[in-house]
């Protein structure tokens, strides 16, 4: 093998190791933010982040996973507000439909704030803290996104715990569905940590 092949080669194995290096050891910076809706210390608000919505307006089964978990922390009284959080995608409002599954569920309309401007992860966080004035709260989403979403909060000035949405479905969640979202998260977590380094040395005003 030449020295270009050589160098493909080792471009390629770093593109698959970097990512899981990255997240695994931030995964392990992060463990003791995690808690369950019964450990974790409580806050004024709980910011839950948006995910697929059909076309007829039916949450995914992650995502009515993570309403109800900010739910059950709105029952348990950890939370006095939920922060619905999403962008809107083929005409569906990720956010309004969260909104009516809450209300559904019982909770106020007082009590839910709806972020309709936020289609990535970080514009959440970062709106949450500068629009919507969150500097400590629990963020809700599935475990392979906890992660993600905690160095996000912890970018913009939140302190944030985390509360992971898996328990809700015991059965767990398709196959194909998980090995799709972990491989996206993977991908999507050495963009983010990329993005962040970027800001840090060069602010920008797109998240405004």
């Amino acid at each position: 093998m030449n020295s270009i092949g050589l160098l493909i080669s080792y471009l390629f194995l770093l593109g698959i190791t970097l990512p899981i290096a990255l997240k695994a050891y931030f995964d392990w910076r992060y463990r003791f933010r995690i808690f369950t809706v019964e450990q974790v210390p409580p806050q004024k608000a709980a910011v839950i982040f948006g995910a697929l919505v059909y076309s007829d307006g039916r949450l995914s089964p992650m995502l009515a996973d993570r309403v109800q978990t900010g739910v059950d922390l709105y029952r348990a009284g950890r939370v006095k507000k939920l922060l619905l959080t999403g962008g809107r995608k083929l005409g569906v409002d990720e956010a309004m439909a969260m909104r009516s599954y809450a209300l559904i569920q019982g909770i106020p309309s007082s009590s839910i704030i709806v972020d309709n401007e936020s289609p990535r992860s970080i514009i959440s966080c970062y709106r949450a803290r500068n629009v919507y004035g969150i500097q400590s709260t629990i963020v809700v989403t599935q475990g392979f996104h906890m992660t993600r979403t905690l160095i996000l909060c912890h970018f913009v000035g939140i302190n944030a715990v985390g509360v992971g949405a898996d328990y809700q479905r015991s059965e767990g969640y398709r196959p194909l569905s998980l090995i799709r979202n972990h491989l996206r998260e993977y991908m999507a977590f050495t963009a983010t940590v990329l993005e962040l380094l970027i800001l840090s040395l060069r602010p920008r005003k797109y998240l405004n």
